[in-house]
Parts: C-alpha cells; sequence; structure tokens
C-alpha cells in the first residue's frame, strides 16, 4: 500500500520560523547581556574585543574575518583532498606537498595507469565546477614513483 507524503512548507510568516528566529534573538541578547556585564567589570570576552577592533578598524577587521575564512576553506580543501588519498592510498606510492600556500600535490602512483589517475582527475573534475576552485586551485603532478622529491619545497604526505 501506497501513503502519500506531504512536506510543510515554511513561509517567513510560519510559527517555526518565527519560533527559531526568536530563539536566535535570545541568545544574542544573552550573549550582549554577558558581554556589558563584563565589561561593567573591565573585563572584555571575544565579542567586546571584536566589537572593539571592528569600531576603531572596520576596513582591517573585516580583512581580518576574510583572511580567517578563506584559511578555514583552504584547510576544508585540504581535509578533502587527505580523505581523497586515505580512500586511494592502495595506488599511491608517495605523496608530496608544497610549503606553499598553493593546493599543489604531486603523486607517484604505484601504477600509473589512466585508469589509476582517472580516481584524481574526476575528483578535480568535480571541484572545478565548484565556485571555490577559481580562488583556490588543485594542482595534482603525476611523477614517477622512482622519484624521491628533495626539494625545499615539498614535505611529503602522509597517506
Amino acid at each position: 500500500m501506497l501513503t502519500e507524503t506531504r512536506h510543510k512548507t515554511l513561509t517567513p510568516d510560519s510559527a517555526e520560523i518565527k519560533d527559531f528566529l526568536e530563539s536566535i534573538h535570545t541568545m544574542v541578547k544573552q550573549e550582549v547581556g554577558m558581554t556589558t556585564f563584563l565589561l561593567d567589570s573591565g573585563i572584555h570576552d571575544s565579542l567586546a574585543t571584536y566589537a572593539a577592533e571592528f569600531l576603531s578598524n572596520p576596513l582591517q577587521t573585516s580583512f581580518k574575518s576574510l583572511e580567517m575564512l578563506e584559511q578555514s576553506i583552504r584547510e576544508q580543501i585540504e581535509e578533502d583532498i587527505m580523505s581523497l588519498f586515505q580512500k586511494n592510498k592502495k595506488y599511491i606510492a608517495h605523496a608530496y606537498k608544497t610549503q606553499q600556500p598553493d593546493l599543489y600535490y604531486c603523486l607517484a602512483l604505484k601504477k600509473d595507469t589512466l585508469g589509476t589517475r582517472r580516481r584524481f582527475y574526476e575528483f578535480l573534475t568535480r571541484y572545478e565546477q565548484t565556485a571555490l576552485a577559481g580562488k583556490f586551485p588543485i594542482h595534482f603532478q603525476f611523477i614517477p614513483k622512482d622519484v624521491v622529491l628533495a626539494l625545499p619545497d615539498f614535505n611529503e604526505v602522509n597517506v
């Protein structure tokens, strides 16, 4: 017997949305209240420090926030790459990463075939279809497994 499932559509004036927004508003009010209390006591918490920095130099604070966001995104991308390497570690003899901020990797495959490389190319193809690819390009270079990279700009990655 088939049953029909209906999903409730949430509109901006729905009770669930209003309750959610109210809970966020309450949390923010509590945080501001705590910050005000601490400031009155001469103690600066992270919100007060951020607010003071922002008011004294909003442009610098915005750039600092952007840098922190970009670093967080880069770290997430690197975790995704390490996950790819872990899933395919039976094909990788050695993996190296530059010390530069670029996401540049050299891979020495145990058996360097188009089929093996395809696993990495598919990842790159999917990644290049995202908005992140322009800002955080990823490069995989395949090298012979006999080559040992003793260059100062490369570190071996544990796979």
